[in-house]
């Protein structure tokens, strides 16, 4: 089955001086899972994916923060 992102990413062109809003949840969500905080993790994932795809995307992004 095909999941798509809740809502447009707001992400900032490099030379913008502010981080956009989603860019700042992710450096969030990077810490939250480092710090093995998965359920406030799968609360920020959970604003940019549908409950099917968050059961999906929380391991790998684990996996990659580690």
């Amino acid at each position: 089955m095909l999941q798509s992102a809740k809502r447009p990413l707001d992400v900032r062109c490099p030379c913008c001086a502010h981080l956009g809003k989603d860019e700042a949840w992710l450096l969030q969500l990077a810490s939250l899972l480092q710090r093995e905080r998965l359920e406030e993790a799968a609360a920020v994932l959970g604003e940019w994916l549908p409950p099917s795809a968050l059961r999906m995307a929380l391991l790998p992004a684990k996996a990659l923060v580690q």
